[in-house]
């Protein structure tokens, strides 16, 4: 069995606080360990080159292009992880071509993508509950369906909290951002109950239609490929 790699406790914890299920986790832990095993440097210090390498020896050993794909997604939330954990600033699978099977890339967004969909809906009024929309999925890496059920009485805007309902009427606790907190302060305009995100004249938001704003932030901010929000955890 391969050995523990750098910052796994650090990202065990964010991936149980993001309310990965405990066969996700060890997913990513197996994927982690394996890539480390081979590329045996510190997380600062690794290249695209390295992860090529990785996946190319996969390649070798006979593994299909989804394995492949679904590891390097591992690699890239580890990442991820960090810059959110403030551990490293960049991630070096950004811009790395993936393994192709049936027309499909690695679901993977990179930073600056989310980044250029928040700036860019945030100055239309139009799109500016998308922008929030972006923000809250990408910062706290809740599923769609609980971003729709999140109310405004379970945040601690004080502390930096949210109590989420998650699968199984399982309840966690996510931390929220700091510039994700003052935008929800501003949304709320002191409002302390009732569903976060809502349609028109508070009427409760589906799936579908966030679905349908993540696309349309895409679509401002010029992203060609198609996105969803699974993409944002």
């Amino acid at each position: 069995m391969k050995g523990p790699f750098p910052y796994e406790a650090e990202f065990s914890a964010h991936l149980l606080n993001r309310g990965r299920s405990p066969l996700t986790q060890r997913a990513y832990l197996a994927d982690l360990r394996s890539f480390w095993w081979q590329c045996s440097k510190s997380p600062r210090s690794v290249k695209r080159q390295d992860a090529e390498a990785w996946a190319a020896a996969l390649r070798q050993g006979g593994a299909k292009a989804a394995t492949i794909n679904r590891k390097l997604a591992s690699i890239a939330s580890y990442y991820k992880a960090l810059i959110y954990l403030g551990l490293v600033k960049a991630n070096p699978l950004e811009g790395m071509l993936r393994s192709k099977e049936e027309g499909r890339l690695i679901e993977v967004l990179p930073e600056e993508a989310i980044r250029r969909m928040i700036e860019m809906t945030a100055a239309k009024p139009e799109l500016e509950q998308a922008a929030l929309i972006v923000q809250i999925l990408y910062g706290t890496g809740i599923r769609c369906a609980e971003l729709v059920a999140l109310d405004a009485a379970a945040l601690n805007l004080d502390e930096g909290t949210a109590r989420v309902i998650g699968k199984g009427d399982k309840e966690r606790v996510v931390a929220l951002p700091q510039v994700l907190v003052a935008h929800l302060r501003y949304w709320l305009e002191g409002r302390t109950a009732g569903q976060v995100i809502t349609k028109a004249g508070d009427k409760p938001m589906r799936a579908n239609r966030v679905r349908e704003l993540v696309k349309r932030a895409a679509k401002a901010a010029g992203i060609q490929e198609r996105v969803w929000p699974h993409l944002m955890r």
